[in-house]
């Protein structure tokens, strides 16, 4: 995904944490599209080595391979560890029709493929949301993509779309002129107490965006050994916890 969206964050919040304990420069190369696809790809074909690791975003990094004939697989990689969880959401302008999620539904309902949801791409959680949404409720919204949570943001603000799907942290974080209508925890966070979850509305639903650490498949056993034990300190330190929650994102580790 582009800079400056949750995933980059986490990543670079991680990057200058590895560094520390690792003793050399971490660069984070942002490669975004397709929903994270693109960047996965070049971490499984990257030389098994330890110095290309990728950011997995959960569950479209399992879910890709699965919808679509995708430029990956699963067993291209091995699996460094997971450190956030950020449920999903559904927001809209501060100053839109719809002040609750009955009311955006009600208008999709009235006027299929006309009410326009955006999400960061196809086979991500956000999006994974409508999919599911949609068919509990029996609405056709018109699904538009963008390459990260900026672009959303700025395109909710500007009146271009009706409403995104864009985790709980990032539009928490980002709140000027965005009403959330809901949220995709099974419970509600402890950072967005007021905002009702899926299920509490009546939807058998739960999404979230889980987010952590890939390696390419191959990669030696004592390289990956240290990698984990690295990524456990940092999932540990009072740092990076502080460092989350500042952008109201649960640890996970």
């Amino acid at each position: 995904f582009v800079a400056g969206g949750a995933t980059d964050l986490d990543a670079r919040a991680y990057a200058r944490l590895l560094e520390q304990r690792l003793g050399g420069s971490v660069v984070v190369v942002n490669r975004p599209g397709a929903g994270g696809e693109v960047s996965l790809a070049s971490v499984a074909r990257a030389r098994p080595d330890g110095h290309t690791l990728g950011t997995t975003h959960m569950p479209g990094f399992l879910t890709i391979p699965i919808e679509r004939q995708a430029q990956y697989k699963l067993d291209d990689f091995a699996g460094i560890a997971n450190l956030v969880t950020d449920p999903s959401a559904i927001s809209v302008h501060a100053a839109s029709p719809y002040q609750a999620l009955a009311d955006l539904l009600a208008a999709a309902r009235a006027r299929p493929e006309t009410i326009t949801y955006a999400s960061p791409g196809v086979g991500t959680d956000d999006h994974l949301q409508l999919v599911l949404l949609q068919q509990a409720t029996n609405t056709r919204f018109t699904h538009v993509v963008f390459q990260g949570d900026p672009q959303l943001r700025t395109a909710l603000l500007g009146r271009q779309v009706d409403s995104i799907g864009l985790n709980l942290g990032p539009v928490t974080a980002n709140a000027e002129n965005i009403r959330v209508l809901s949220q995709g925890g099974a419970t509600r966070s402890r950072f967005s107490r007021n905002v009702p979850t899926l299920r509490e509305l009546g939807f058998p639903i739960e999404m979230a965006s889980e987010r952590g650490l890939v390696a390419p498949a191959g990669t030696p056993p004592a390289i990956l050994a240290r990698l984990r034990e690295a990524t456990a300190d940092i999932a540990r330190d009072p740092e990076f916890i502080r460092i989350l929650e500042t952008r109201f994102t649960e640890p996970s580790f």
